[in-house]
């Protein structure tokens, strides 16, 4: 299911920046929440936690890892 979701990512098919809320959603009969990720100059991606498995996606770096 990862692969779905780094997929969606790239395509742009899940709209991160919509749900950026920090409330849980239902994506495909996953739950999903969704955080801003910062560094020290400001926002570079976002925080997701797909099931209970926390994953950062780097924006900058088109890079999506688990943590």
């Amino acid at each position: 299911m990862i692969k779905k979701l780094q997929t969606a990512i790239k395509k742009g098919s899940l709209a991160l920046e919509k749900h950026c809320t920090l409330q849980p959603f239902q994506w495909h009969g996953h739950n999903v929440v969704i955080g801003p990720l910062f560094c020290s100059y400001g926002q570079i991606g976002y925080t997701i936690d797909f099931d209970g498995i926390s994953y950062q996606y780097d924006y900058e770096l088109n890079k999506l890892e688990e943590v």
